[in-house]
């Protein structure tokens, strides 16, 4: 099987990820921390890399991986597969895989960042949070 690109959008943005510009991370012990991340070369000389990370996609990464860390995942990696086939019989590729036990407080404070640009883009914090 030949590898196809896998498309996504990310801001607005379409890319197609390859098994070169992309990587899941996995953790134990705090799933939630869960992210895909998507590197994309910037610069005059594409030199550079710019890192998007995309959280609170859980589903996604286990897809992408095809690992499994719990039995909760497993149940929610054969409910994807189901309904989308295994992502590399549609690929012919998987992720690259990283797993640690936690993440990083720079992994945690991304997460916390990518929430926060959640609720800029919506109405801001609803009412009945404040207290």
């Amino acid at each position: 099987m030949m590898a196809e690109p896998f498309p996504i959008t990310v801001d607005g943005r379409d890319i197609e990820l390859t098994p070169e510009n992309h990587g899941v991370a996995l953790f134990r012990f705090e799933p939630e921390y869960d992210y895909i991340d998507i590197s994309e070369p910037i610069g005059p000389d594409e030199e550079e890399l710019r890192h998007t990370l995309i959280f609170r996609h859980r589903w996604l990464c286990l897809w992408m991986a095809r690992i499994v860390l719990t039995h909760e995942d497993k149940e929610i990696l054969t409910e994807v597969e189901e309904e989308n086939e295994p992502f590399y019989l549609r690929t012919g590729w998987l992720s690259r895989v990283m797993i640690e036990d936690r993440p990083s407080e720079f992994e945690k404070e991304m997460y916390v960042n990518s929430l926060l640009g959640d609720l800029n883009r919506t109405d801001g914090i609803p009412d009945d949070f404040i207290s």
